[in-house]
């Protein structure tokens, strides 16, 4: 019937040559219209036809194999995730064990009870072997933890860089430094508490050791503090002073009974939030005395309990921040001019308490440069401690450095006077060998005339006002003079039962006060005099030596008993009597040793 039919044949004809060309179009269209026979006739009619029948042909084969595919990656992805992790766990790769990889916890970090990492692909490049001894086995399980964000509370600084890099074109345009701000991080807030707990702080620090470390002006300070309580809040800078001034209230805490304190308790939560807040307030561009004045007080906390070597990095920078605001004498005044004789009293005493614990990190530290230069002789000493405290509107007359030791002198400026001839025997003994010896031996004689004698007015001073003794002016000066007669560049002796009648005065009544008061938690007791007890019983250790071992009535174990107790105050007491226990161990076997090589052979 299809040949009967030539146009049905010529349509299956086309269909089929349209299947068959259908990778070459040209080859197709070329093949019908050369043709002209019947078929190709019919191919006028029927070509409209067959050519869209192509078209659909190739358009239903792209459609069927996309939806194909599309099903095929829609059906990998509703398979079931392999249990396994595709590489070991950053532990067992360190340790090069084999791991099983499994999740969400491998066997081995699951044993050990171990956060199991598998993010960090290969060991850092600083660790180059498993047995690194710079490198604990915790390291890639602790710090791979992903931690949250700590979004700081202050503001993005907007601090003048000219303050540094241009001083001049800083003052000559009248650039102000940015007001700190009225907001405080939430665990600050949380150290601090309420108004009513502000008031406690600075009750209890004007209490304690504003007595011999008063560095804060209490009426510029309850100014402040009021103005805080009627106004928006506590500033920034006040907020890190009252939380430095909390901290250096902090006592140790104890057993009950005569058991004294033991472990690394002054890392506090207050210390940790002070150091935090103040590296915030740093990244903030606030820049203000009352940060240093915390600063100051936060390296005193770190030097009392021993903190090292946060301690010595804390004083130096205190050091560089006092120079930053052009407090020291003869600087370039970068704050604004005080508007008061208290407000630029309370900055001469900011600057020399830098200089105190400068000195005081130095004696721990022979050889090493001092943050501050040597102070000339025309320099102002505080006022008088009561005025300044009282805000007096008659300004009181300042001694200078060389003004000789009177009663108008006040008791910080009598700790000032000791600690700048504590400097003077430093730098002494530091002096190099081409200076003579008659040199050398003459300002040392006459160094140990000037604290003997400022001593002996201390002690005078005492007796002629009521009022707690300046035990840190005796400690400073006493430390100096031993200083003095233990270095060995300097030509000078120690006298005769210098250091047994200094233990025996360390035991007296006087110091047994101290001690007592220690028990109940008073802060009469400066860190000064932990140094003294100390280097009084590493001489006393050179002197008393007993035959049979036993110290137990010697003048080194009364020492070593009071800073058993001082322990309960400042930590660096417990310090130093582990140190002092080591030695006397040490001194032990080697008297046994010499004993038993002198006896005779049987």
């Amino acid at each position: 019937m299809l040949q009967g039919w030539p146009w049905t044949k010529a349509f299956v004809w086309c269909l089929r040559d349209a299947l068959y060309y259908d990778n070459n179009p040209d080859s197709f269209n070329a093949a019908l219209v050369t043709n002209s026979s019947l078929a190709g006739m019919a191919f006028n009619i029927f070509y409209p036809f067959v050519y869209i029948i192509y078209l659909s042909v190739q358009f239903a084969r792209v459609l069927v194999a996309r939806t194909l595919r599309l099903l095929t990656l829609a059906g990998g992805e509703k398979k079931k995730k392999p249990d396994v992790a595709p590489n070991p766990c950053s532990l067992c790769r360190l340790k090069n064990r084999r791991c099983d990889r499994k999740l969400p916890q491998c066997l081995e970090c699951a044993r050990k009870k171990r956060h199991c990492d598998y993010s960090v692909r290969r060991i850092p490049p600083h660790i180059s072997e498993p047995s690194s001894d710079s490198f604990q086995e915790d390291y890639l399980a602790v710090h791979a933890i992903p931690s949250t964000p700590n979004p700081y509370t202050l503001p993005i600084s907007n601090f003048p860089a000219l303050y540094f890099v241009d001083p001049p074109v800083f003052h000559n345009h009248h650039i102000e430094i940015p007001r700190p701000s009225d907001r405080l991080p939430s665990y600050v807030v949380g150290e601090l508490g309420s108004s009513l707990q502000h008031e406690f702080i600075g009750r209890l620090f004007f209490h304690t050791i504003h007595t011999w470390f008063p560095i804060i002006s209490r009426k510029r300070f309850y100014d402040d503090l009021h103005e805080a309580s009627d106004g928006p809040g506590v500033a920034a800078d006040f907020g890190y002073l009252l939380l430095a001034m909390k901290l250096m209230t902090w006592r140790p805490p104890s057993l009950e009974g005569d058991a004294p304190a033991e472990g690394p308790y002054a890392r506090t939560a207050t210390y940790r939030a002070a150091k935090q807040f103040c590296f915030e307030l740093e990244a903030a561009g606030t820049v203000s005395l009352r940060v240093l004045q915390g600063m100051l007080l936060v390296a005193l906390y770190e030097v009392g309990h021993a903190i090292y070597p946060a301690a010595f990095m804390s004083v130096a920078a205190c050091v560089r921040y006092a120079h930053a605001l052009g407090i020291q004498p003869g600087g370039m005044q970068r704050l604004k001019l005080p508007l008061t004789w208290v407000e630029d009293e309370e900055r001469r005493r900011i600057w020399w308490s830098a200089f105190l614990l400068d000195r005081f990190v130095s004696l721990n530290c022979p050889g090493c440069p001092a943050a501050i230069d040597e102070p000339g002789p025309q320099e102002v000493l505080p006022a008088d401690d009561a005025l300044w405290d009282e805000g007096a509107e008659e300004v009181p007359s300042s001694p200078v450095l060389n003004s000789p030791v009177s009663m108008e002198f006040g008791r910080f400026a009598l700790l000032t006077q000791a600690f700048v001839l504590l400097s003077k025997v430093l730098k002494l003994g530091s002096t190099s060998q081409e200076t003579s010896t008659k040199a050398l031996k003459d300002e040392a004689q006459k160094l140990e005339r000037t604290i003997k004698a400022l001593l002996y007015f201390g002690q005078m001073e005492v007796k002629s006002r009521n009022g707690m003794p300046s035990f840190e002016l005796h400690s400073v000066c006493t430390l100096s003079l031993i200083t003095l007669y233990t270095s060995t560049k300097l030509p000078i002796d120690m006298p005769m039962r210098f250091i047994e009648s200094l233990a025996d005065l360390l035991s007296s009544s006087n110091y047994e006060h101290l001690v007592t008061a220690a028990r109940r938690g008073r802060d009469e007791i400066t860190p000064f005099l932990v140094q003294l007890l100390y280097q009084t019983s590493v001489l006393l250790l050179k002197t008393e030596k007993p035959a049979n071992g036993d110290w137990s009535d010697t003048r080194v174990e009364k020492l070593m008993s009071a800073l058993q107790w001082l322990d309960k105050r400042w930590q660096l007491a417990g310090v130093f009597r582990q140190s002092l226990e080591a030695q006397q161990i040490a001194l032990s076997k080697g008297s046994s040793k010499a004993s038993d090589s002198g006896a005779p052979d049987g």
